[in-house]
């Protein structure tokens, strides 16, 4: 997917649609919330990601944290 939205020229002002701003701003919230949702999968996971040095029961809660952060983009 391309970050560039097409624009157009009109009596001098640029102009772009809003079907492809909302498009492009969706994408980007989607992503962002992926990217926490695998940060909250790595803790535990990995010793340097394990800032709360809790072991298994982070993992879980990690999992659990990713489960939540994913279920947002469905309200």
């Amino acid at each position: 997917m391309s970050n560039i939205i097409e624009s157009q020229v009109f009596s001098g002002e640029l102009y772009i649609k809003a079907s492809d701003h909302h498009r492009a701003v969706a994408a980007a919230v989607a992503a962002e919330r992926e990217a926490c949702a695998r940060v909250c999968e790595g803790l535990g996971v990995h010793p340097a990601l394990n800032v709360f040095n809790g072991g298994p029961e982070w993992y879980k809660h990690g999992k659990d944290c990713a489960a939540a952060i994913r279920a947002r983009e469905k309200q």
